[in-house]
């Protein structure tokens, strides 16, 4: 239980979403269910089909919400608006369906499948982003990024490499939780370099209005 409660205290202080509003809808109020055990009165069980059709419309719901709320606020322009309000409300959905699930499955495996998924979704964002700011970038600059993100790739490896070292039996005493440990670090290099890439899309699409 109590390295169960560990591992969730780590996802919260991991979190990188721009917006601290959309830390607070995803993660504040599980973790207090977590550490109150309200969660863990329920066994955890397998997620059913039945359970990710209402994972899905609850978040579609929730999404749906959030955005109607963050469309009232105020931007600079048409295009800042349409760039922020998607990508604050595609994180969240990432966010929202991963904290649904874990309520379910909270399992070593069962997060740990539930935290890879949401590192695939992240990275689909990842790169739709980088095709979008190549597309803005003039043809001779193109390469520029093509080697900052070939350089990023490198460093995630390699990163990756370390924690599994660093998580493992030698130096933090392994165990089932390492393996969630190091799936949550995973999601996070993803989300981080996904972030850097919507920014400077942002910084291109509105410095040329």
């Amino acid at each position: 239980m109590k390295a169960f409660q560990t591992f969730m205290i780590l996802i919260c202080f991991n979190l990188n979403v721009l917006s601290q509003e959309e830390k607070v809808v995803t993660y504040q109020d599980l973790l207090k269910q977590y550490q109150n055990d309200t969660v863990l009165k329920n066994e955890a069980q397998e997620i059913s089909t039945k359970d990710l059709e209402t994972i899905i419309s609850e978040t579609n719901t929730e999404c749906d919400a959030f955005k109607k709320k963050i469309e009232k606020e105020d931007y600079l322009s048409d295009v800042e608006k349409q760039l922020i309000m998607q990508f604050r409300i595609d994180t969240l959905r990432i966010e929202l369906v991963e904290a649904k699930k874990m309520k379910i499955d909270y399992t070593t495996s069962g997060m740990s499948n539930t935290i890879n998924e949401s590192t695939k979704q992240y990275d689909k964002l990842l790169n739709a982003y980088y095709q979008r700011l190549a597309i803005k970038l003039k043809t001779a600059d193109k390469e520029f990024l093509k080697q900052a993100q070939r350089n990023w790739i490198s460093f995630r490896d390699s990163e990756i490499k370390l924690m599994a070292l660093l998580n493992g039996n030698t130096y933090s005493g392994g165990g089932s939780i390492s393996t969630n440990i190091n799936s949550i670090e995973i999601k996070e290099l993803t989300k981080k370099r996904g972030i850097d890439l919507y920014l400077y899309l942002l910084l291109v699409s509105t410095s040329s209005e």
